[in-house]
């Protein structure tokens, strides 16, 4: 079937839900692929913090010990500096903007070398357009613009901006971030 009703009238198009966390999901592993081959150079542990697509297997690959917590914990139970390295993809865009300088807080607290945090900004995105019009339960409006992306990331001492990427094309608003903490 092409498309269904639901309650409250709108369409809904299943093919197109399929594709759109395929292909959003895709993005993000391939902006992950490329930062992991480049920065990842020795074995360790990672944290892995998700509000959605998981990257534990693709560190495992790397041979990084690997954990993982939902992005809905308040404060992470572990001691400072525990991880060689922290990813997270897809949570701070989720996260309201009183409450997203402790959860990065607490991030930069856990990890003794380097952060790979992907977010969804509020720029502009195919994926983005298409969700709006035909599935737009796949991703509430993002809550973090790239510039408060950047202020969030500058705000913090002890950490430096490797590198700043997007997936490119018309997917622009999927941005990632490598940073290194230098305390």
């Amino acid at each position: 079937m092409m498309f269904t009703h639901t309650d409250d009238g709108t369409l809904q198009f299943p093919w197109l839900v399929r594709y759109i966390q395929k292909r959003s999901g895709d993005l993000e592993q391939n902006l992950f692929k490329k930062a992991f081959a480049r920065y990842l150079k020795t074995a360790g542990t990672a944290l892995d913090i998700s509000s959605g697509n998981s990257l534990v297997a693709l560190l495992r690959e790397k041979g990084l010990t690997t954990y993982a917590v939902s992005g809905t914990q308040k404060k992470l139970l572990y001691p400072d500096n525990s991880f060689d390295y922290l990813t997270s993809c897809g949570l701070l865009e989720t996260v309201p903007e009183q409450d997203r300088k402790r959860i990065f807080s607490e991030m930069i607290r856990v990890t003794r070398n380097m952060l790979f945090v992907a977010v969804r900004t509020s720029g502009f995105s195919g994926l983005l357009m298409l969700s709006a019009l035909g599935a737009p339960d796949i991703f509430p409006p993002s809550l973090l613009s790239l510039k408060e992306f950047r202020a969030l990331i500058a705000k913090e001492p002890g950490l430096q901006l490797v590198e700043l990427r997007n997936a490119g094309g018309f997917e622009k608003s999927f941005v990632m971030a490598v940073l290194q903490k230098t305390v």
